[in-house]
């Protein structure tokens, strides 16, 4: 009897560590992929409003093509292949995203994306600096 908890406990741990490893895969980005971002401070962003500029970043994206995308992202008009350069946002996430904008007419907070499904409190705050409401 004492064998069979002893096997039960272990194949508990290997099945947690398995869970542990596959979700760690699904979060990371290949190493091909560059993820070179660069952020505007809440006070850059407020000066270059006004000038009419934002700052562009070239990321990597599938199939080794590059993307100008600049952030921060205006969260009411940003495509789906926007959304995706966002780290943490891949593919289904995004059209998460771009449907709920859809069904709502839109965002009235960034806070609001935790109304989608897929984003919990910890991943809004990870890309919360990377949009704005501007629409």
């Amino acid at each position: 009897m004492d064998f069979r908890k002893t096997f039960r406990m272990l194949l508990v741990l290997a099945l947690a560590l398995s869970m542990v490893l596959v979700g760690y895969q699904l979060f990371s980005l290949p190493d091909d992929v560059p993820a070179q971002i660069t952020l505007l401070s809440s006070q850059d962003h407020s000066n270059t409003a006004n000038e009419g500029s934002s700052s562009t970043t070239t990321t990597g994206v599938s199939g080794g093509q590059s993307a100008n995308v600049s952030f921060p992202l205006d969260l009411n008009i940003a495509t789906v292949e926007q959304l995706q350069q966002v780290p943490g946002i891949g593919p289904v996430l995004s059209q998460r995203i771009v449907a709920y904008r859809q069904s709502q007419g839109g965002f009235s907070s960034i806070d609001e994306l935790i109304q989608v499904k897929g984003i919990g409190q910890k991943t809004l705050e990870k890309i919360r600096p990377y949009f704005v409401l501007n629409s």
